[in-house]
């Protein structure tokens, strides 16, 4: 765009030459993230076209889902076994945030198709048998989440258990029953967080009581910086994939930050690609997150409803997770939401 239009509407960019200039100030780095971007749109369309396709059996979707979950799950219960690589269970992932981001979206998807499997499982010794390889298979999801140590995914797990016990308990039961459910669910939460969660978690949420640890771990420095950069640069951002970039130019009037990433994707989105970009995104994730909503209040058929569920759940882990992460830059995590979302909008027009 001209670069005085640019340099008018953020004025951290007046230095910028020339009569026309890039909007990113890493233009190789954003097309590469576009390229991404462009990965992820696939998927959603193709997984929203294969649930068209199979209607009758949509659990078939995210079959391939559970499986990698439960892989990963197994690798991180083996390293906790074997030491846990100095006390960091992270599966094949370089961070055990990552690691529980992938199996918190994971795990209600794992958990609801063997609760929708246990009334026809009756009847039958095979539907029993799956229903109990579920079951299992969500405990081991479980437990990696546990043993990974992460306070974020240990967290997210449990309000997307209890995002999905209410609106199981909204769609499904009289108003005075679903709140005796709701006030069961924070009850079991509360307990579940005192009698699952291993001592070093616990001790690694005590240390949030210190300032200063919270401090050491550089995240408050972070969003500081990347509050500044959003202001310099409000409309259009320095650039999708420019984070580390914008930081290195303003080296001068930003703190000295080591990360290349803000460990809250909202705000770096919101730093990369300004209010122009970030509000068409807002909007096409509300648009999911609601599709992914009004399935899971109807009263359709009970694998319909349960998949909704599933999702609702997941995209509540993942969202509440990013507040403090960027499970979002990791190009496997960003892929699994890309599914999720395309399992919302294929449920919406099957």
């Amino acid at each position: 765009m001209p670069a005085v239009l640019l340099a008018y509407l953020s004025p951290a960019r007046v230095e910028v030459p020339g009569a026309w200039t890039s909007i990113s100030i890493a233009p190789w780095v954003t097309l590469h993230h576009l390229s991404r971007v462009a990965g992820y749109l696939l998927v959603f369309l193709l997984v929203r076209e294969i649930l068209c396709r199979f209607r009758r059996q949509p659990w078939l979707v995210v079959l391939p889902l559970i499986v990698i979950g439960a892989a990963e799950a197994c690798v991180g219960i083996l390293q906790h076994a074997a030491g846990g690589l100095e006390g960091r269970v992270r599966g094949t992932y370089a961070n055990r945030n990552h690691f529980a981001g992938l199996l918190e979206m994971v795990l209600p998807f794992a958990l609801l198709y063997a609760v929708s499997l246990i009334p026809r499982a009756r009847s039958s010794m095979r539907l029993a048998l799956r229903a109990g390889l579920l079951m299992s298979v969500a405990a081991v999801i479980f437990l990696g989440i546990v043993y990974s140590l992460s306070r974020m995914g240990f967290t997210a797990v449990f309000c997307s258990l209890f995002v999905m016990g209410l609106l199981a308990a909204s769609s499904r039961l009289r108003p005075w029953k679903g709140l005796l459910v709701v006030g069961l669910l924070a009850i079991a939460m509360l307990l579940g967080f005192v009698f699952l969660a291993p001592d070093a978690l616990i001790d690694r949420f005590a240390e949030l009581r210190s300032t200063q640890e919270i401090a050491a771990e550089g995240r408050l420095s972070l969003w500081r910086a990347t509050l500044d950069l959003i202001r310099a640069s409000p409309f259009f951002g320095w650039g999708l994939g420019a984070y580390e970039s914008a930081l290195l130019q303003r080296r001068s009037s930003l703190p000295d930050v080591p990360d290349v990433y803000a460990h809250n994707d909202y705000l770096q989105l919101l730093a990369e690609l300004g209010v122009s970009g970030v509000l068409p995104l807002g909007i096409l994730l509300i648009a999911v997150v609601s599709i992914a909503y009004r399935a899971a209040l109807q009263d359709r058929d009970s694998d319909s409803w349960l998949l909704a569920l599933a999702c609702v759940g997941a995209l509540a882990a993942i969202l509440i997770h990013s507040s403090t992460d960027f499970n979002l830059y990791i190009p496997a995590n960003a892929m699994l939401l890309a599914w999720i979302a395309g399992v919302c909008v294929g449920l919406r027009t099957s």
